[in-house]
């Protein structure tokens, strides 16, 4: 069983991004603009409260998928756009979608089937934050066994099934999610001033500032999800062994 270098993982998923920025641009500036455009328009219409969060939420997710693949693609394949217009939506976008999604859904009732159960029998407190802190990270350990798949999709790697990913990443859990952490948090840190605008201060987010300020943190929001993707895709290579051979040669 492979052992993977965490911080030297991760330390190159950073460099990979920040020395292809240019490729960055040219595989994100399309979606990025449909996104921005989407927060502008929602601006212009006064569309806010739940119906213009979820649009947005929904232009921005479909957008970071075809990013997500893209730079995947880059990492694991070398591939790159053939036209400086470039955007695509197919099969492996979808795919990437549907397993974002089927994660993202089965975390969130994760969470609240025991944060609700856990409230039900001893009421809010210590016990229920303690309850919702270890179903967090028992889910972040769980998602990061399934995560070969999630960079498998991209390349049409039919042999990764999420049980075959399981295996392969028994000796690298925390490895896994601590890498990812660290190459995903920090850059999502600086997008927390706008975060905490838009909870505290609601009547900015209509301002011309405040949509400034969403474009903005969509902006740095492709930059962090390049660099977790380039993590992800280093890991795969790292740890399933017919692609491991190909790991020391991406740089």
């Amino acid at each position: 069983m492979s052992k993977l270098p965490v911080w030297q993982t991760v330390g190159q998923s950073y460099a990979f991004t920040f020395r292809n920025l240019g490729l960055l641009i040219r595989v994100a500036w399309l979606w990025f603009a449909a996104f921005a455009a989407t927060v502008w328009l929602l601006d212009t219409l006064s569309l806010g409260g739940a119906v213009g969060a979820i649009l947005s939420s929904l232009v921005f997710t479909v957008a970071a998928c075809a990013v997500a693949v893209a730079w995947h693609r880059a990492v694991l394949v070398g591939a790159r756009p053939a036209t400086e217009i470039s955007i695509s939506f197919g099969h492996r976008e979808m795919a990437y979608f549907l397993i974002t999604l089927a994660i993202t859904i089965v975390c969130y009732v994760g969470i609240l089937a025991v944060a609700a159960t856990v409230v039900q029998f001893f009421g809010p407190g210590l016990p229920a934050l303690t309850a919702l802190v270890a179903i967090v990270v028992v889910l972040l350990l769980a998602v990061s066994r399934v995560s070969l798949k999630i960079s498998a999709v991209t390349v049409d790697d039919a042999t990764m099934t999420f049980a075959r990913s399981w295996a392969l990443t028994g000796g690298a859990t925390w490895r896994l999610t601590v890498g990812f952490l660290a190459s995903a948090v920090p850059l999502s840190l600086l997008m927390l001033p706008v975060r905490i605008q838009d909870l505290t201060v609601g009547a900015l987010q209509t301002s011309g500032l405040g949509v400034a300020l969403d474009i903005a943190s969509g902006a740095l929001s492709f930059v962090a999800i390049a660099v977790g993707a380039s993590f992800l895709s280093f890991a795969y290579l790292r740890l399933v062994p017919e692609h491991q051979k190909a790991s020391a040669g991406v740089a």
